[in-house]
């Protein structure tokens, strides 16, 4: 069993080990003899093939035994430590898994899913190198580390760019992976067919990627849906003047414990803010040394914003005054102790000056507030009346009307954020469409769904 992400990227929920031999076909196979000779009577079942990698892997007879079995069918191939052994230091962990990609060498045209969640960067195959090209039948290819220990390789050393995987869609790498392909190769350096993209990192030390490579690397995916970078540095010395932006498909971008001055920087690089408004934009954990508000403009237009973990209202304050478009109309707030009193106030505005144009994310409708508990159920109900209270006054304009001001919030979703004062809860219901906070649900829209319908957030 697998989840999947908003953004197509396939992972391993928390409590599976990915390599744990109860799962499917082991779990049926080691029932009985008799289950275990029809398990192997049929060879589509053996077409998932699960490795350790750790001091004690999976045998190479084990894998040959597999390989067999699965006969012609796609292959899909998790190379992976045990739950609880990622340890310090294995350096015999490099020599088990090029031994396995040997095995593998032989069937690499019916590969459909790779996936490698090992150690040590120094673990894992070199594309374009020890590994060659990506399995040219590879729908999902992960290759990811946890100790960023390799060395780079030479700048346009490589001898196969990984290109020729035409129906590759989902594709995460390690940072020293990526930065390997940025380096090694001049030219087209991903399949045109990678619609979702993940980069992942520790979030320090010294290993950085050149923010302008990278940025021709991703303009170069026109079919480029959904975008995550995670822990990544990125090196902006050699930033200049952006190209005219092209990732005209891209719908889903998330930046997760960045720099917000590199974020930024990227956005502006990407010309993400002369972007189609996105589906999502999600920003994650991400601190700084320094900010400057101006910055925060280079982020694109989204219709949903997503702020999660993010400590410092000064900060909070600044994006959401660049959620500022038509089309910016949901906020998303996840636990969040920046996200106070007193940038309620800045958002709904009640400072004693509702005479003026400058409402912070004033096309805003639908609110989503997660684990955050630096204020009252009053406070904010005092906020949302107050947005409610000058849109009454502009005579309900509509978004499209010349004079509009502002939306009210239709739409208020809560958990996690302290009690619900019963007189508060009486106003929502009145004032507010729809309102969920906890386990109540109103509005004076609220139809009375049965019990058990309400809505998951």
């Amino acid at each position: 069993m697998q989840s999947q992400t908003s953004s197509g990227l396939k992972t391993w929920p928390e409590y599976i080990d990915p390599v744990d031999q109860t799962l499917f076909p082991g779990a049926i196979a080691s029932v009985c003899l008799f289950w275990r000779n029809v398990m192997m009577s049929q060879t589509s079942f053996w077409s998932r093939i699960l490795v350790n990698v750790d001091e004690e892997p999976t045998s190479l007879a084990t894998i040959r035994k597999h390989l067999a079995l699965s006969n012609e069918h796609p292959l899909h191939v998790y190379l992976s430590r045990r739950a609880g052994h990622y340890g310090s230091e294995d350096l015999a962990e490099k020599v088990r898994v090029a031994a396995v990609l040997q095995l593998l060498l032989p069937h690499w045209g019916r590969i459909w899913t790779l996936h490698l969640d090992v150690l040590h960067a120094v673990s894992l195959p070199r594309v374009g190198f020890e590994l060659g090209d990506f399995p040219p039948a590879a729908r999902s290819i992960q290759l990811v580390s946890h100790i960023h220990d390799s060395i780079p390789c030479p700048i346009g050393s490589m001898a196969i760019p990984p290109t020729k995987a035409s129906h590759l869609t989902s594709l995460y790498l390690d940072v020293s992976a990526f930065r390997d392909i940025l380096q090694g190769s001049s030219g087209k350096i991903l399949p045109n067919s990678v619609r979702y993209l993940m980069i992942s990192g520790d979030g320090h030390g010294s290993l950085r990627l050149p923010v302008r490579p990278l940025a021709h690397c991703l303009q170069r995916l026109p079919d480029l849906t959904a975008l995550r970078f995670v822990g990544v540095r990125i090196d902006i010395a050699d930033a200049r003047l952006p190209a005219s932006a092209q990732l005209r498909c891209l719908r889903e971008l998330e930046f997760e414990e960045m720099d917000w001055l590199l974020v930024c920087e990227l956005c502006y690089q990407l010309r993400l803010d002369e972007h189609e408004p996105l589906h999502k934009l999600k920003l994650k954990g991400c601190t700084a040394a320094r900010i400057f508000i101006g910055m925060f403009m280079w982020l694109p237009p989204s219709s949903h914003l997503c702020i999660e973990d993010i400590d410092s209202s000064e900060v909070v304050d600044y994006i959401l005054g660049a959620f500022c478009r038509p089309c910016s109309q949901s906020l998303e707030v996840v636990h969040c102790r920046g996200f106070d009193i007193d940038v309620l106030n800045s958002l709904f505005d009640i400072r004693g000056n509702n005479h003026s144009l400058e409402w912070l994310c004033r096309f805003l409708e639908r609110l989503t507030i997660k684990d955050c508990t630096e204020f009252s159920s009053s406070e904010l109900m005092s906020t949302v009346d107050a947005r409610r209270v000058a849109w009454e006054r502009t005579d309900s304009l509509k978004p499209s009307d010349e004079e509009f001001e502002l939306s009210p919030i239709g739409t208020l979703l809560v958990s996690g954020c302290g009690e619900l004062e019963p007189d508060d809860q009486e106003w929502f219901d009145e004032n507010v469409a729809h309102v969920q906070w906890d386990g109540w649900i109103g509005g004076f829209r609220h139809t009375g769904a049965p019990e058990g319908t309400q809505e998951t957030f």
